[in-house]
């Protein structure tokens, strides 16, 4: 069994542009990570063609990796949530329309009064498998989320459980500084966090800025790829130092995207790479890899986290 979960979401990283770069060359820890044992490691499973959510848009994908549900399900179809604007049109192709008067409650929270809460929605929070993973913990477990985007951390909101059982790091449109504090964290901390979510988010912005596919959006990935580099040093360093750990790294991607965006139902966008890497010292007998059916989507982040 795992004693921690890391789960890094690197946001933009397309899994149908990775099959057509040399990846070696261009994320060659990511590659290397996910195909060859180490001294600590062991790839469990990797793809590069999971199914993302639809629409493959960052809020509503994210939401879904962490709780296994569906857009629909989870009632995030925006990144607007959960300040949407009900007169708001969507782009033509999304799975909306027009969102009309009322709000899309979580599928797991439908009681009333919708009314009496400050964003109108029934439940508003979707429950996350960082929740999950700290309610059938010991007392002491607790998680940690570190992003650049401020929206991450709505989905990990203090009144959903103790807010003493959850810390939330942001640093705004620095993805190297996001690592740094994971990094801090992983050196210095007693207890090590039950589930641990990282959100890295200069691939996305590199698309926006300069499209899927171009040699800026190659480079974002290279860069992005030292900083997962740093992330499986820090955890090679830390079941090293604490052998009785045995943890779980989980690299995916919530989209792709072609030209400046990524809405569409193309192989292109809704293609992302996903990898399974565990860690552990050296004497720790060892999992082997595992067969998963051809489809692997998303959704399986989150049952895998609470497994």
């Amino acid at each position: 069994m795992f004693t921690s979960v890391v789960i890094a979401g690197v946001d933009g990283l397309g899994g149908w542009h990775l099959q057509r770069c040399s990846e070696p060359s261009v994320m060659p820890f990511f590659h290397s990570v996910r195909t060859r044992a180490t001294e600590t490691t062991t790839p469990l499973f990797s793809t590069l063609t999971a199914r993302t959510v639809y629409p493959p848009i960052s809020a509503p994908a994210w939401a879904s990796i962490l709780t296994g549900m569906t857009p629909d399900q989870t009632g995030i179809v925006d990144n607007d949530w959960p300040n949407l604007n009900p007169s708001v049109f969507t782009k033509a192709g999304h799975v909306l329309r027009r969102l009309g008067s009322s709000r899309i409650p979580p599928l797991e929270d439908l009681s009333p009064p919708a009314a009496q809460h400050p964003c109108n929605f029934a439940g508003t929070h979707p429950t996350t498998c960082l929740h999950l993973a700290v309610a059938n913990s010991p007392p002491e477990a607790w998680c940690a989320m570190f992003s650049c985007w401020p929206w991450v951390p709505r989905l990990m909101p203090s009144d959903v459980l103790h807010p003493q059982k959850f810390q939330a790091y942001t640093v705004l449109h620095l993805d190297p500084l996001v690592v740094k504090r994971f990094v801090s964290m992983t050196e210095t901390v007693g207890t090590y966090p039950r589930v641990t979510f990282l959100h890295l988010n200069d691939i996305d912005t590199a698309g926006h800025n300069y499209h899927w596919g171009t040699p800026q959006y190659y480079k974002a990935m290279t860069q992005a790829d030292t900083r997962l580099r740093a992330i499986g040093q820090a955890l090679n360093a830390r079941v090293m130092a604490h052998p009785e750990e045995r943890i779980l790294l989980i690299i995916v991607s919530d989209h792709g995207g072609s030209g400046e965006n990524h809405w569409r139902m193309l192989p292109s966008h809704m293609e992302v790479p996903i990898a399974l890497v565990e860690y552990a010292a050296p004497h720790k007998e060892r999992r082997r890899g595992f067969d998963v059916r051809p489809l692997t989507t998303v959704l399986d982040i989150a049952p895998t986290v609470c497994a």
